[in-house]
């Protein structure tokens, strides 16, 4: 028996979007979505029309906790609709969509120690992506652009351990 209007949560993969820290937005939370998508088209160059955008704050931190960031999440608007007007054809009632980055932010969380920063790697089929977290805040998240299905050789892990350096390098640098 097919059941109709399942609630379902959709998780966008890392190559269906993409993050953009940036200085914090100086609006009241009730203008952060608008003020978002305004910022994205700014610093991507694309009408507004084209574009998802939603946007989370970063908690303070660096030397002394003073630097604070917003974090954009952009997609593509097209996309999107058509993959959402599929699934509602399906009676499929999207109640969430979400990002990797943040989803598995919680489900770490979950599952954390007494340790307050962690790294994530997640290997997924077409990408690897390193994500960086504090309690139970998503500070920094890098997708590496590896193929996971290719790492069956020396060269393919000297490449990811390269990649996973340099990203420590900058995080540590910044955050």
């Amino acid at each position: 028996e097919n059941q109709k209007n399942l609630s379902i949560m959709w998780v966008l993969q890392p190559h269906q979007y993409q993050l953009l820290p940036v200085d914090p937005l100086p609006v009241p939370d009730t203008e952060l979505a608008q003020a978002a998508l305004w910022r994205a088209r700014e610093i991507l160059e694309v009408p507004v029309h084209d574009i998802a955008v939603d946007a989370f704050m970063v908690p303070p931190h660096g030397p002394g906790q003073q630097r604070r960031l917003t974090t954009l999440v952009v997609s593509q608007k097209k996309w999107l609709t058509h993959v959402a007007d599929f699934l509602m054809t399906k009676d499929l009632d999207i109640t969430i969509i979400d990002i990797c980055d943040l989803v598995l932010r919680r489900v770490a969380y979950t599952f954390r120690s007494d340790i307050t920063s962690q790294i994530y790697l997640a290997i997924h089929p077409f990408a690897c992506q390193l994500i960086f977290t504090e309690a139970d805040h998503l500070l920094f998240s890098r997708t590496l652009e590896i193929d996971a299905m290719q790492l069956t050789d020396k060269r393919s892990f000297e490449s990811l351990l390269l990649q996973i350096q340099r990203t420590l390098d900058y995080y540590s640098s910044h955050y």
